[in-house]
């Protein structure tokens, strides 16, 4: 089956990047907390119907002569599902709360851009220039992510100035987008100064972040820029290449 026809993808190539960003939206709830409270959620309900069916098969009754069974359980998993919630958003500090804030603001957006998504009419949707200046975007927040992940900044000890480093960069970016996000929502035009220069700000930032990942796999001797290990491969191939010449010159040279 081809699945990028179905997806939408083949009828936007250009916008490659704002589709793989939006497929990282679907399971995600705006922030870290989404994330774990849904983790808890699934987990929860998972055990409670689980429960709820060994309670019923114990009793030996039909479930409309014991509702309370699967009622009981299900009720507990909500408990749980909110208490988790309550609990993690109360430890959060003012700054992360307010960042939540900034994402939740986007996401009826993006789950317009998503419905486009899989009809393979961003464009159509928001206008080109608007899909292109959100597929750049996404591009920069793509690569800010991945050498954020890379082995070289998820090495580092949880004391370490780089790695608050990177969980301020993490912040900053996804804020950005959000940023981007809720006023090309809103109305706002590629054309707004103020979209050109948060369009440049994510845009250095991805640049730095990415050297910077470059810089740290150097220094503690782990996997890196893929590009780097390229050049080194073919450094090394060229000098045995030379050397191999230079061999089958003499060699060559020697024969009468």
């Amino acid at each position: 089956m081809d699945w990028s026809a179905w997806s939408g993808l083949r009828n936007e190539p250009e916008l490659r990047s704002l589709y793989e960003w939006l497929d990282t939206q679907t399971n995600y709830a705006g922030s870290k907390i989404g994330a774990i409270v849904g983790t808890v959620a699934g987990i929860s309900f998972g055990i409670a119907m689980f429960l709820g069916v060994v309670l019923l098969k114990a009793s030996h009754l039909p479930l409309r002569e014991s509702p309370a069974y699967m009622i009981v359980p299900m009720v507990g998993a909500i408990a749980v599902t909110m208490g988790t919630w309550a609990y993690m958003y109360a430890r959060a500090t003012a700054g992360q709360k307010e960042h939540w804030r900034r994402l939740g603001g986007s996401r009826s957006f993006v789950w317009k851009l998503w419905s486009a998504r899989w009809s393979g009419n961003l464009a159509g949707t928001i206008g080109k220039e608007s899909a292109l200046a959100l597929n750049a975007a996404a591009y920069d927040y793509l690569r800010c992510r991945d050498a954020l992940q890379s082995p070289a900044w998820r090495g580092l000890s949880s004391d370490s100035a780089w790695a608050s480093a990177r969980g301020k960069a993490e912040m900053a970016i996804e804020a950005a987008m959000a940023r981007l996000l809720t006023m090309m929502g809103q109305g706002g035009s590629p054309e707004y100064p103020e979209v050109q220069k948060l369009l440049e700000d994510m845009h250095q930032t991805a640049d730095e972040i990415v050297r910077t990942a470059e810089k740290l796999a150097v220094r503690k001797g782990v996997a890196g820029d893929v590009s780097h290990e390229l050049r080194q491969v073919l450094s090394e191939m060229r000098v045995l290449n030379a050397a191999h010449d230079e061999v089958m010159e003499i060699e060559l040279g020697d024969k009468p």
